[in-house]
């Protein structure tokens, strides 16, 4: 799925590397790369808030909250997390409208985290499966 290309170059060459990304990754890299996508746009709202940026702090949000839905339509019935990954996104869905709304630093901050620690705990569910002896 191409994205369209916009005026502005930074943001061309991130929608060119995600496509490049998304192209052929199954389900679990692609739930990796829009869990980065979050991340980033989180990042990214944060720094035009510290500079003031109200417009790219909308964009970034709204970019963040955009992915985040996604995620949260994404997840495998069939997953044994699956109820809680989906009040997990709907949670982070809320506070990105909250935070679009009215400001909250430290309400950023730490949904960044939250994203960041789920990321981490899939990559540790990764490299366990990989090194579990398989069945013969």
């Amino acid at each position: 799925m191409m994205m369209p290309l916009t005026a502005n170059p930074a943001e061309a060459y991130r929608r060119v590397e995600l496509d490049a990304r998304i192209e052929g990754s199954d389900g679990t890299k692609l739930t990796q790369i829009c869990l980065e996508a979050v991340v980033q746009a989180l990042a990214s709202a944060h720094a035009a808030a510290k500079r003031d940026d109200r417009m790219e702090l909308t964009d970034a949000l709204s970019r963040a909250g955009q992915i985040i839905l996604g995620l949260e339509r994404a997840v495998d019935s069939t997953n044994p997390m699956s109820a809680t990954l989906r009040e997990f996104y709907s949670a982070a869905s809320l506070q990105v409208r909250q935070i679009t709304i009215r400001y909250d630093e430290n309400m950023l901050v730490t949904l960044r985290q939250d994203f960041i620690d789920v990321m981490d705990a899939m990559d540790a569910a990764r490299r366990a499966e990989a090194s579990a002896p398989q069945a013969a």
